[in-house]
């Protein structure tokens, strides 16, 4: 499982990381599943609500690192390259409650 403090490191903006940490600390976030792969690799299916909106979030963990992410808000649909811009909001509030098992 990945560390709380090393989630930061895959943020888009200081804001960005900022905003999920508040989604993530106001219960936002709905783990709606978990798979789970060999070598512990998991795969996290979230909702994350904000304001009137509800945002679909997945977000793939393994070996203590994030693998892989995909959000349907606007900030990851015009970004495009996430490699090169990072997580969302709602990903990194994804990953707070996956890593803290506090999910809703």
């Amino acid at each position: 499982m990945i560390q709380k403090e090393k989630i930061m490191t895959y943020s888009a903006s200081l804001s960005e990381y900022r905003a999920g940490l508040a989604l993530y600390k106001k219960n936002l976030v709905t783990i709606e599943r978990i798979d789970s792969f060999w070598r512990g690799e998991d795969t996290v299916s979230a909702t994350v609500r904000e304001k009137e909106d509800s945002r679909t979030v997945v977000v793939s963990f393994g070996e203590d690192q994030i693998r892989n992410w995909t959000c349907d808000c606007d900030q990851a649909q015009t970004k495009g390259n996430r490699v090169l811009f990072g997580m969302c909001r709602h990903c990194i509030a994804t990953a707070f409650a996956y890593s803290t098992g506090n999910a809703v």
